[in-house]
């Protein structure tokens, strides 16, 4: 289904996602492509539990803090976001995509792609922020009130953070495809598709975020074997996600702005 939207002087047609169909593409992705799904992502991958297990030695020997948390986040996106970009790239073009020489390569489009990533984290900060730390005095001073302002600032700041992420998701397949024109044109990529877009991008993650849980609850995670195969399957999920994560915005930029929806809107004129 297509709608005519008028932006200013510019009039372009809006083309309906179908999320069913893509959440259903995404979960099949994998399979489909599973060499390079494994010739791309297992160095990744097992880095990923290297630092986990070096995260469990942290935490045993002096205790939690902030430290330890960030490690992982930026041990996981600096493993991860040549991978993304390779994903993203097959995800698009399939077996015609253009592939790196090494798992870890990171050339221009990957810092690109990394500084876009940075900024969504600094936006994430600069919106989450403060309010968590309205709410954390709230909660040291015993203020039901100072608490209860930071509540419906933590839920502004998280409608807002994915809002933005939504609306500016076209921008990381932009970029890893070599088509990135700037955050405009990503904007005017996904009107109309807001609540779609984002219903895409969480089903398609759903199910791995699902079998997560399900493992945490369940497994006996005292160590031992139990723990160690909790901690694998938890770090292999948090992985798919991550590929459900990036091909989920690629398959919808694929299908708005690259012509695979566009034979409902004969004759409308390109997105980008």
């Amino acid at each position: 289904m297509a709608a005519n939207v008028q932006s200013g002087q510019q009039r372009f047609t809006v083309v309906k996602l179908p999320v069913v169909q893509l959440v259903l593409e995404s979960l099949v992705l994998p399979f489909r492509h599973l060499q390079e799904l494994i010739r791309f992502g297992w160095i990744p991958f097992a880095g990923s539990l290297a630092l986990r297990f070096f995260d469990w030695l942290l935490l045993r020997y002096f205790g939690p803090g902030l430290w330890s948390g960030s490690l992982m986040s930026i041990g996981h996106f600096a493993l991860f976001i040549p991978f993304s970009v390779t994903w993203t790239r097959i995800t698009i073009d399939g077996p015609e995509a253009k592939l790196p020489s090494s798992p870890l390569a990171y050339g221009p489009t990957e810092w690109r792609y990394t500084a876009a990533v940075a900024v969504l984290m600094v936006a994430l900060m600069i919106l989450m922020g403060p309010p968590v730390l309205v709410y954390q005095y709230g909660q040291r001073q015993f203020s039901g009130g100072i608490e209860f302002l930071g509540g419906i600032l933590l839920v502004l700041g998280l409608v807002l953070v994915s809002v933005g992420y939504v609306r500016f998701a076209f921008v990381f397949p932009a970029i890893a495809i070599g088509r990135y024109r700037g955050i405009g044109p990503a904007w005017r990529q996904t009107a109309g598709n807001l609540e779609r877009l984002a219903l895409l991008i969480v089903l398609a993650i759903a199910p791995y975020e699902v079998i997560q849980q399900i493992v945490r609850f369940t497994l006996d995670l005292s160590p031992g074997p139990a723990a160690m195969t909790a901690a694998f399957v938890q770090m292999l999920m948090i992985a798919m996600a991550t590929t459900a994560g990036c091909s989920a915005p690629a398959l919808a930029y694929k299908w708005i702005v690259l012509g695979q929806g566009r034979s409902q809107a004969i004759g409308s004129p390109r997105a980008d």
